[in-house]
């Protein structure tokens, strides 16, 4: 995951579940993303906040060794909600 992706005005989650993407609760699967970069993971806090001033939550799981590395390097585990598998 890098800047690329999620580079605003993009919104990716709004975008795939329309306006009250936040309010909902969310499992993200990412055992596919062998990399992230310190904008995707100042988007994932910025879409935690979201989810929890929204009602909802947002869940990572079945995360990369690497990208878990970095959160745990970052202590973001402690912020963020990560789920070993679905």
């Amino acid at each position: 995951i890098n800047g690329v992706d999620i580079a605003p005005p993009a919104d990716p989650l709004r975008h795939l579940l329309g306006p009250g993407a936040y309010e909902r609760n969310v499992v993200l699967h990412l055992a596919d993303a062998e990399y992230i970069d310190s904008m995707a993971v100042a988007w994932l806090v910025s879409c935690n906040k979201k989810f929890r001033e929204s009602g909802g939550k947002l869940v990572l799981h079945s995360l990369h060794p690497s990208v878990m590395k970095i959160l745990k390097l970052l202590r973001l585990e402690t912020v963020l909600n990560i789920a070993p598998d679905a």
